[in-house]
């Protein structure tokens, strides 16, 4: 990070600038020339920082002043994790520039597109106009509704009489349970997505919410045939 400026005071300063550089009602664009933003750059570094709320606000600004230099930077911090929050707003400012950066930005999206979160790598396909083939993705989805119906299928493929039968029936459901947790879709390092992550955190939640209601399910039904 430069000398000049604090983590907070660059982030700022920055989003200022890009908003300057933004349409909006009633006051006009600015268009920083080329020249200054290669100033900025040498007076503070921000092409060399590793932070990514600096790094994110840095590219929208190069890129929205048409400084070419920055692509491969862009392309590199869009390759390398996956929040949409910072993803999709480089891809679309990567899409506005005509020519070869256009071109560069949408086969990168194409080669790395298994790399996004679905919803992701959806939104940004369809703000670059991209046709994805995502059949090679239904397997795993299809595993996780397979997972499912293994456990919504516990209670016609067990005997529910004894005490054997309820043991069965809780394996399955459990079983069932753990292969939906595995194949669940979204989840581990994809996208970015990292365990401690906040989506990751949902996801798994959901997951697991999902997995208690279907075993409890399958409790309640042993519970009622037994006394039945």
């Amino acid at each position: 990070m430069n000398p000049f400026l604090c983590l907070r005071e660059s982030v700022t300063f920055l989003q200022r600038l890009v908003e300057l550089s933004s349409e909006r009602e009633g006051a006009p664009t600015v268009s920083f020339p080329l020249s200054l933003i290669q100033a900025m750059d040498q007076a503070y570094g921000l092409t060399k920082t590793g932070n990514s709320e600096v790094r994110f606000c840095w590219h929208k600004l190069c890129l929205r002043a048409k400084a070419l230099f920055i692509v491969p930077h862009v392309l590199d911090f869009v390759t390398s994790m996956g929040r949409m929050k910072f993803t999709r707003p480089l891809y679309r400012e990567l899409f506005a520039l005509d020519g070869d950066t256009r071109v560069t930005a949408v086969n990168t999206f194409k080669e790395r597109a298994s790399f996004y979160h679905p919803i992701c790598r959806s939104m940004v396909a369809k703000d670059m106009m991209v046709e994805l083939d995502e059949g090679r993705r239904t397997p795993k989805r299809s595993t996780s509704l397979a997972s499912l119906s293994m456990m919504s299928r516990t209670s016609s493929d067990v005997n529910f009489g004894t005490a054997g039968g309820a043991a069965a029936a809780t394996a399955a459901a459990a079983s069932g349970a753990a292969a939906f947790l595995r194949d669940f879709p979204g989840q581990g390092a994809r996208g970015g997505d990292t365990g401690n992550s906040g989506d990751a955190k949902k996801r798994k939640a959901i997951a697991g919410a999902a997995i208690v209601i279907v075993m409890v399910s399958t409790m309640v039904l042993v519970f009622r045939r037994r006394r039945g």
